[in-house]
């Protein structure tokens, strides 16, 4: 698989955390998700699934405890194809005021997540890591905009 380019060398342990952990019977609801993507930034690991009927909560706690044996601080993500619903849960607790799409003269799209300036320190991260995060995760460039 990592010869394929499915899936990445950095993506390894991850999912090896993840198998570890749904062998817990704590968290015995990730059987039901379907893992999708791990994207690793500086500072930050972003978990994409698809839940198949698992309780928020429990991914929260899951969330947690691969921070923990990882070492890194690490968010999961449903997979969806509503843009705003992504950019909040990466962003969460931070709410989004929108989120703009730009067409380049060059046919390219660039998208701009707008959220309050009053809640900069609340991101998870810096905004430079969710940038780059959100970009791998939406295929083109994204910016996040404090108003």
């Amino acid at each position: 698989m990592v010869e394929s380019g499915k899936v990445s060398k950095e993506e390894i342990p991850i999912m090896k955390a993840l198998i570890e952990l749904e062998e817990d019977k704590e968290f015995k609801q990730l059987k039901d998700v379907t893992y999708y993507k791990a994207i690793v930034g500086k500072d930050l690991i972003v978990i994409i699934v698809k839940s198949g009927g698992a309780d928020q909560l429990v991914l929260k706690r899951a969330a947690k405890t691969l921070s923990d044996a990882l070492g890194k601080r690490v968010q999961i993500v449903e997979q969806t194809g509503d843009l705003k619903r992504l950019a909040a849960e990466l962003l969460s607790p931070v709410r989004i005021n929108g989120v703009n799409t730009v067409w380049l003269p060059d046919g390219s799209t660039e998208y701009i997540v707008r959220i309050s300036r009053y809640e900069l320190r609340s991101l998870p991260a810096k905004i430079e890591v969710l940038e780059e995060i959100l970009s791998k995760m939406l295929g083109s460039t994204a910016r996040i905009r404090a108003e």
